[in-house]
């Protein structure tokens, strides 16, 4: 485990003062944006429970991704942005942990216990929750990020990079073709719409109209800073 933070430092002054730390986070102009649809006059559809979920699940495979690559830039002594990865693990904190998670917990955890589906899986689920909050703030700790003057702090932060990457990918797809799918079978039909509403309200409650969809913005800039935004470098030549 590499130090804790020592007192007044926060990562948040931290990335302030990291040269172009501010410019890598802002949206405007250069983070993915939905097309907007003709105006209808009908309100936009609401995605279900599920849905939401999995789309989370999406935009964390994307993070994973930049948590790779700095993996693979500090094993190998390449060149490293520590401001990618406080990037990656502030989002990862703040809306899979603070409230992905959270609605996993409150909203669907329960229903599943409750109806006798798949109580060993969630119980799996929890501890994991609780084991990925650890690494996160291992992660997001300041000295770890930034003092990075010998190998044994630069592989001691890709080792906890390393573990919540093997820990998490399995996590979520064992949510998408084992639990997510079976959500319809433990509720009734009004119930489900009544969560597709709950889930859309707390979205807004927390992150205002637009909803989460900022964060896709910040992970696109954040790809854009180490070469990993063009998906089309991804296929095999």
């Amino acid at each position: 485990m590499v130090p804790s933070t020592s007192p007044g430092q926060t990562r948040r002054g931290f990335l302030g003062h990291l040269t172009g730390a501010g410019a890598l986070l802002a949206t405007a102009g250069c983070s993915e944006q939905a097309i907007p649809e003709k105006d209808s006059g009908r309100r936009p559809v609401v995605m279900g429970p599920a849905e939401t979920l999995m789309r989370d699940h999406g935009l964390m495979s994307r993070l994973l991704l930049l948590y790779e690559d700095s993996v693979r830039r500090l094993n190998s002594g390449l060149d490293f942005k520590p401001q990618v990865v406080v990037g990656t693990a502030e989002i990862i904190h703040t809306l899979i942990e603070s409230f992905h998670q959270r609605l996993e917990e409150v909203y669907l955890f329960p229903r599943f216990v409750k109806s006798g589906t798949m109580i060993d899986l969630i119980e799996v689920l929890k501890s994991q929750h609780v084991a990925g909050r650890r690494l996160t703030k291992d992660i997001l700790d300041v000295d770890q990020v930034r003092m990075l003057d010998s190998d044994e702090r630069r592989k001691g932060l890709a080792h906890v990079m390393a573990q919540y990457i093997r820990m998490v990918r399995p996590h979520e797809a064992r949510e998408d073709s084992a639990l997510l799918p079976l959500l319809r079978n433990i509720v009734s039909a009004h119930e489900f719409e009544a969560l597709r509403e709950e889930f859309d309200r707390e979205e807004r409650e927390h992150f205002g109209p637009e909803g989460s969809d900022r964060f896709v913005g910040d992970a696109a800039n954040l790809e854009k800073t180490v070469g990993l935004y063009d998906l089309a470098s991804f296929t095999p030549r």
